[in-house]
Formats: structure tokens, sequence, C-alpha cells
């Protein structure tokens, strides 16, 4: 047997866990996802899925996901983003600085792009803007939900972060990161602003766009030399 034939087995792993693969497949995801949407393959789903959050509604809860969903909210996760921003620039890593705000970026375009494409409306719109009101029909289209592709890219981020520490508060933490994605999610879809499909589009692009980061945020901090 040659040596050549030894690896191949190590090659198709490696070739599995790549980045590269990654990103195919979350980005292969979404744009399955995306069109089936656009089809309205998956409304009798999402309806099915937003009658059962309603029998579940009660004044506590109502507090609760009000006070959830502000976690995924742009005020919030802007103002977490610049707080992120100003620690790598006084630390000197621009290459994770620039990682976090083209993935920022591209996330949110794709998700600007895929509500005009998709043209799923929100459960809650009663009616529907004129085709020249485009900042209405923006706001008004459902899929993908900003709320959950802002979350899912943050406490990601974050959590991708915190994994690589051995510290069992550091797993703790990973842990509360995604069951936070997941309560950001659910809180649009029991008060009624999203589909469950629009949510599930918000994380497809947010772990398209953590996937094409991954190489970068996975290296070992530098400390920048003194001037």
């Amino acid at each position: 047997m040659r040596i050549a034939d030894l690896k191949t087995p190590n090659s198709q792993l490696s070739t599995h866990n790549s980045p590269l693969f990654s990103v195919w497949f979350w980005a292969l995801l979404l744009v399955g996802m995306a069109v089936m949407v656009k089809r309205g393959d998956l409304i009798a789903f999402d309806r099915a899925i937003t009658q059962w959050m309603e029998a579940l509604r009660m004044p506590l809860l109502d507090a609760a996901a009000r006070a959830i969903t502000f976690l995924g909210s742009s005020p919030w996760t802007l103002s977490i983003a610049i707080l992120m921003s100003v620690g790598w620039v006084r630390a000197r890593h621009w290459a994770m600085l620039a990682a976090f705000v083209a993935a920022g970026g591209l996330g949110l375009a794709l998700q600007v792009w895929l509500r005009y494409w998709v043209g799923q409306w929100r459960p809650d719109v009663v009616t529907l803007p004129s085709a020249l009101d485009v900042m209405a029909r923006y706001h008004l289209a459902g899929f993908a939900s900003g709320h959950a592709f802002r979350s899912a890219f943050l406490y990601g981020w974050w959590g991708e972060a915190l994994q690589q520490r051995r510290a069992g508060w550091a797993q703790a933490a990973t842990v509360g990161c995604g069951l936070l994605v997941f309560l950001v999610g659910a809180s649009r879809i029991y008060l009624h602003r999203h589909w469950c499909t629009d949510v599930v589009g918000g994380w497809l692009i947010a772990m398209t766009v953590l996937a094409m980061t991954r190489p970068i945020r996975q290296q070992p901090s530098v400390a920048p030399h003194e001037g």
C-alpha cells in the first residue's frame, strides 16, 4: 500500500471540515430555503408554528418575549458591535476587526436582498405597501429576520470564541450564547413579528458569514509589538 493511500481518509475528513465546505454547506441550505419560501412551499408549516405559539400567549410570557427580543434589536447589537470593534482597535487586532465588519456587512446585504427577492410578508401585515414604496416593502417583508441574523451572528461569534477555552465557565457561556440565539428567534415568532422560516433564514445567513471568517477567528491572538 502506498503512503498516499494511507493519507486519503484524513484528506477527505479535512476536506469536509474545511471552512470552504462549511461556507458552501450553509449557503446552499440558505438558497434552498429561500427558494422554497418564495414558492410558498413552507407557508402551511409556518402557520402551524404560529398557531401553536398563539396558544401559549399570556401576559408574563409577553413581557419576557419583549425583553428577550430587544437583545437582537439594532440598537443593542450595534452598541455591542461598536464596543467589540473599539477593543480590537486598541489591541491592534486589525484582521479580526476587518473580518467582523466584512462578515457583518455581507450578512446585512444578504438579508436586505433576500427580503426584496423572496417577498414573504410578515404575519402581522394587514395592508400591503405599494410597489414603489421601497422602504415599507423592506420593513414589512419577513424573510430573513434581522433580529435572528444579528443575534446569531453576534452571539455565535462569542460562542465560538468561548468554545476554544477549556474553563468550565466558558463552556457554560457557550451554551448560554446558543440558548440566547434560540430565544431571540422564538420571541420573534411568539410576538407575531416573523414566521418560523424567517427566523431560520436569519440563522442561516449568520452561519454562512461566520463560516467565512472562521480561519481568521481560530488563529491565536498575537499581542501587538510595542513601538
